[in-house]
């Protein structure tokens, strides 16, 4: 592999970590919205943390996986960005 070809390859690499980011802000936000939408309505009907909502989150996206990640490293990943979405919601 030629040295110009590692550099592409790593510029593709930080455009998709860019629009990762992006993505990733762009679900806080909304995160924050449903978070303070639960609120509104008492919080006891929508609790912060909903488990059968989780579940359907992380089986949707392995639904979707085609990989080359495996489908518990993709739902690892989920786990996290939602825990980290739920700690915002708060």
């Amino acid at each position: 592999m030629s040295e110009d070809t590692l550099e592409a390859l790593r510029r593709q690499i930080d455009d998709i970590d860019g629009r990762m980011v992006a993505l990733l802000n762009e679900r806080a936000i909304t995160a924050i919205k449903i978070g303070e939408a639960k609120r509104a309505t008492g919080g006891e009907a929508a609790p912060i943390f909903d488990s059968a909502r989780e579940r359907t989150v992380l089986a949707s996206a392995t639904a979707r996986n085609a990989g080359p990640l495996a489908d518990d490293e993709l739902a690892n990943i989920f786990r996290a960005i939602i825990a980290a979405c739920r700690r915002i919601q708060g």
